[in-house]
């Protein structure tokens, strides 16, 4: 009876280790994914300050999914992009889970709401 007891635990311990590494594994892809994101976005909009903004387009905000006339559309994200009259570009993605958050080159991935998932229009 022992012997089973001790198998049983052991498998126990073994799905819940299991189930740790793949929620690590998988929040790791997450923040990869919203990294890559990012960066493709940036060049959009570094796109589009170079060869379309214009003065009386200062101040835009971009809206994602789909408010936009960039070339940038990923239907599961949401957030939005605010580029500087200086260029700047200030980002904000939302996977459902993690806000990815760019302004200049420094990026930072926490899990917060998207209520908190925005652009603070502070450079």
């Amino acid at each position: 009876m022992k012997k089973w007891m001790i198998v049983i635990i052991i498998i126990i311990y073994a799905i819940l280790i299991g189930m740790v590494i793949y929620y690590n594994i998988d929040n790791n892809r997450r923040k990869e994914n919203l990294k890559k994101d990012l960066i493709a976005l940036k060049v959009s909009l570094d796109d589009y300050y170079k060869n379309k903004y214009q003065n009386d387009d200062i101040g835009k905000m971009f809206v994602f999914p789909g408010e936009t006339n960039i070339d940038f559309d990923d239907s599961n994200l949401s957030g939005e992009a605010f580029i500087y009259s200086t260029g700047t570009v200030e980002m904000a993605l939302y996977d459902g889970k993690y806000c990815a958050y760019q302004i200049g080159d420094k990026v930072t991935i926490e899990k917060k709401s998207i209520n908190d998932c925005i652009v603070n229009r502070s450079a």
